[in-house]
């Protein structure tokens, strides 16, 4: 789930085939259901907040020592 703080986003879908580019900008929430890929791509200065489960691992299949060691709470 993205909510959209400052600024705006191009939120860049592919489902098979398939492709859309959809922008939001503060204010919005938008969430991507689970399978679809998914690319956001912010404006110079956009502040964003995600929100997602512990165990989803952000970079996709790529296993990176930084990224997807551990989880992280605040």
């Amino acid at each position: 789930m993205f909510y959209i703080l400052r600024g705006a986003i191009s939120m860049r879908y592919r489902c098979g085939d398939a492709e859309r580019v959809v922008r939001f900008t503060a204010g919005e929430m938008l969430t991507v259901p689970k399978g679809i890929e998914h690319c956001p791509v912010a404006d110079d200065g956009t502040e964003i907040l995600i929100f997602e489960r512990e165990t989803v691992v952000n970079t996709g299949a790529v296993v990176d020592e930084v990224f997807t060691n551990r989880a992280v709470r605040i």
